[in-house]
């Protein structure tokens, strides 16, 4: 397989046509293979030179640098662009599907995000989204690294700096919902708003019982809220087809589950953020409402079964958060979209949040904080945020297939369930 074939290949992937189908091991397989065989012919290698040669027009001369070819057809610059073309189909299938990115080491080029005209440039745009979303999915085994708590804030905050610049970028106009029709720019919003959920949700699902996350709660909360807005206005315009409708459905599921969750904690806090969160708290209860109404509408329209999975859960889950704390445990076994059957449970008493006040929120608008307070997480070496037993008062089990949903074969047949419990 040449460049051209390499070329054709890429091509063809782009409309995702296996995933749309949840092919995900045939998906995983077939990129790799690419991507072995265009390191091979030497493509990443021409990526570097074109990339180094255009870097140094606006620097003194070197001479360790290949001659500049300044024909945007010639053969380097065919083998560069094909490479990026892999660069970015893999990093949108672990992004969409929590694979590990083969081409991590070889980031997307750096462009302007806004042309001449004051346009948005969606090639730039979505490039510099899918550099982030590499590290934000690098975020999800940080946890098992043991690494401290100022490291993980560290890389957390530097997430959400470029998540912020990025979204400075293009004009507030830009960012505002398109009408009926379906577009690019829609689907990429949809994404960062997503990846922001991302980036804070550990450490804002921690802030129950350690409030040196208020920042990341606050966000967190902000993002979610813009998600399941944008996820009433995109979904009923995605076609019956879509490769990712899923996906979409799967990380509206998140911000909706984080929203619940939230607004159920505020009930009993006792924390000024707690107190301001009871103010919206009816006022969020009904954008939930309107996000699974959305859904369950799509599961009708579409016939998705991911979206049907998802209405099912939240209510459930909605009705098991209604209930009255008692000294008797709580059980309800959700189905959820693209991973599997759970069982929550809610423990006998709960457990409430730590009755300190942040003095950082004493006088907050309703927007959150878009900058985090002076010294934030630098008292945070003995916070023990990841006792299971004190992230929060529900516990749950997972069943999980011997054969998971990524080694099975495409006919996804009867499985044979082992149970994992945490």
């Amino acid at each position: 397989m040449g460049v051209l074939g390499i070329g054709c290949f890429s091509d063809q992937f782009s409309g995702y046509s296996q995933l749309g189908r949840a092919r995900v091991r045939k998906t995983w397989l077939t990129l790799r293979r690419v991507i072995a065989v265009a390191e091979l012919i030497g493509l990443p290698r021409a990526a570097v030179v074109v990339q180094a040669n255009a870097a140094s027009q606006s620097r003194p001369f070197r001479l360790d640098l290949e001659p500049i070819d300044e024909d945007p057809y010639s053969e380097q610059n065919q083998k560069a662009e094909v490479w990026e073309s892999i660069c970015a189909i893999d990093r949108i299938t672990a992004m969409m599907c929590s694979l590990p990115i083969a081409t991590v080491n070889f980031p997307l080029p750096v462009r302007p995000i806004i042309d001449m005209n004051g346009e948005v440039i969606l090639q730039s745009f979505i490039h510099r989204l899918f550099n982030i979303a590499s590290r934000v999915l690098e975020l999800d085994d940080i946890h098992t690294q043991k690494k401290s708590i100022p490291e993980l804030i560290n890389i957390v905050m530097a997430t959400d700096q470029e998540l912020q610049t990025l979204a400075q970028a293009p004009a507030k106009s830009w960012w505002q919902e398109h009408g009926s029709q379906m577009s690019k720019e829609a689907l990429f919003q949809y994404w960062h708003s997503y990846f922001t959920i991302r980036t804070h949700l550990r450490l804002a699902l921690a802030y129950e019982h350690d409030q040196r996350f208020l920042y990341n709660f606050m966000t967190c909360f902000s993002a979610c809220q813009e998600h399941a807005k944008r996820y009433i206005s995109l979904r009923p315009l995605l076609p019956a087809g879509f490769f990712a409708s899923s996906i979409v459905d799967l990380q509206a599921f998140t911000a909706i589950v984080f929203l619940l969750l939230a607004t159920d904690e505020s009930k009993t806090a006792s924390s000024s953020v707690a107190s301001r969160q009871n103010m919206n708290a009816q006022q969020t209860r009904g954008l939930v409402d309107q996000a699974v109404e959305t859904m369950e509408l799509a599961a009708k329209r579409t016939g998705n079964g991911s979206a049907r999975h998802g209405v099912d859960a939240i209510r459930s889950l909605s009705s098991l958060l209604r209930q009255p704390s008692s000294t008797e445990g709580q059980q309800v076994s959700l189905l959820l979209p693209l991973i599997g059957r759970i069982h929550v449970s809610r423990k006998a008493g709960g457990s409430g949040r730590q009755n300190q006040v942040d003095p950082y929120m004493s006088n907050q608008g309703e927007e959150a904080p878009r900058d985090p307070p002076d010294g934030y997480g630098a008292d945070s070496a003995g916070s023990n945020y990841m006792d299971p037993d004190l992230v929060n008062p529900l516990s749950y089990s997972m069943e999980i297939p011997e054969d998971y949903l990524f080694f099975t074969d495409q006919s996804f047949g009867a499985e044979q369930w082992l149970t994992w419990t945490n």
